[in-house]
């Protein structure tokens, strides 16, 4: 369920390469988070005592790390389609299984929608 998190809060994490993350600076500034730091059009290298956020202790990515990224996996992704689907349907298949990952996907979706909320209310995107 981290994935589906993850594409809901961070989404233009979702498609950041982290080799990229790791070897360049991105901004950590409120105003402008994740957008690549550049200098005269380049982007600027990250310096080595300034690790990326999932070098730091206590880890920052909600990504992860590279070796052990939390990332939606293709089953998963195909889950949540389904998921959407029979919700906009209204129509569910006979199938427990089906229904408790369901009951599981609402409650994280609900809960993101919830920090989305909160960020609008505060001005924070």
């Amino acid at each position: 369920m981290a994935g589906v998190s993850l594409r809901m809060l961070h989404g233009d994490l979702v498609k950041r390469d982290c080799q990229h993350c790791l070897k360049y600076v991105y901004s950590e500034e409120s105003s402008n988070w994740g957008e690549l730091v550049e200098h005269e059009g380049h982007p600027v290298p990250r310096p080595p005592h300034k690790p990326a956020p999932c070098r730091r202790e206590g880890g920052g990515c909600p990504k992860g790390t590279p070796e052990e990224p939390n990332m939606l996996t293709r089953r998963n992704l195909k889950a949540l389609h389904h998921h959407k689907r029979c919700e906009m349907t209204g129509r569910w298949p006979d199938d427990l299984f089906v229904l408790d990952r369901s009951v599981l996907l609402r409650d994280v979706i609900e809960s993101c929608n919830r920090v989305l909320a909160a960020r609008h209310a505060h001005g924070l995107f």
